[in-house]
């Protein structure tokens, strides 16, 4: 859910409710809506023999679809994250988030 700065939700978020094997709908979309609300076993991450701790936002879906190759998936169907957008969150800096996606 993402909140203004006087802390008003404003957009309540998407949910996505793909439990299991959920491989085939990671290749159609990145439906984990944010980085920062897995939680991942030690093993499941060593397993994918790769991980970079150093990308940006939103870059890690091959990581994730790593995971999902071997691993099946469980979603707590509540928000567990608010976001609390200003004019200057990264969230906000739409441009700068694409120019890191298509590496300019």
């Amino acid at each position: 859910s993402n909140m203004d700065e006087k802390g008003e939700i404003f957009y309540p978020g998407e949910s996505a409710f793909f439990t299991g094997n959920v491989y085939q709908n990671l290749l159609v979309a990145n439906f984990i809506a944010s980085g920062s609300n897995p939680l991942i076993r030690k093993e499941a991450i060593e397993s994918t023999k790769e991980f970079n701790p150093s990308l940006h936002p939103v870059e890690d879906w091959d990581f994730y679809l790593r995971l999902a190759k071997n691993w099946h998936f469980v979603v707590v169907p509540t928000s567990q994250i608010l976001y609390r957008q200003s004019a200057n969150s990264a969230s906000s800096r739409v441009e700068m988030m694409e120019k890191k996606l298509t590496f300019d």
